[in-house]
């Protein structure tokens, strides 16, 4: 997350910006698929709304205005929902599992819900991803189990042949820099 949310949507303006659309489509692609999922649409029909949304943003980012008093994550939001009841209405779209409920009368709080908690989870892995390596090898693998409580800082620094402080500096340096990168993303 080297391109922050602002700066990004601004890049976005220039349709010819295949990096910036390239990055969009890697930090909201799987978001947009993944809640389609969870809400029981097939693979394949998740992989169309996924495009439904991007031909509708390819149109609207570039002469969309971002204004830092609401969330483009709510818009965003607003347009994937919009598509998504589109599809339901025109295609009448089986369930991959059927025991998943029925994707026309999926409570909208409850796609709301999904909506919300996977765009956070799914932003906060990728900025996992990015930093871990700013840590060495053994310090990141006893940061994650520390941080999922596997085991206390003593028992990680034995096991893994560092020191107790460096878990909490390493804790504390991964703080700050998934503040750092989740800083615009996260509105």
């Amino acid at each position: 997350m080297t391109t922050t949310a602002t700066s990004l949507l601004l890049r976005l303006r220039e349709p010819t910006d295949k990096t910036a659309w390239a990055r969009f489509v890697q930090i909201y692609g799987p978001l947009i698929y993944r809640w389609a999922k969870r809400t029981g649409l097939s693979s394949d029909d998740s992989a169309d709304l996924v495009q439904d949304v991007l031909t509708v943003l390819v149109c609207k980012l570039p002469t969309f205005e971002y204004d830092r008093q609401r969330s483009f994550r709510a818009w965003l939001k607003t347009v994937t929902m919009n598509k998504w009841r589109e599809s339901i209405r025109k295609k009448s779209l089986p369930m991959a599992d059927s025991s998943a409920g029925d994707v026309a009368v999926l409570p909208e709080q409850q796609a709301t819900d999904y909506w919300d908690l996977d765009y956070k989870k799914h932003l906060v892995q990728q900025a996992m991803d990015l930093v871990q390596y700013d840590f060495q090898p053994a310090t990141w693998q006893a940061l994650k189990k520390y941080l999922a409580a596997e085991a206390t800082a003593d028992e990680l620094a034995a096991e893994f042949g560092i020191s107790v402080w460096t878990i909490y500096s390493a804790k504390s340096r991964l703080i700050k820099r998934l503040r750092d990168e989740l800083a615009d993303l996260l509105d």
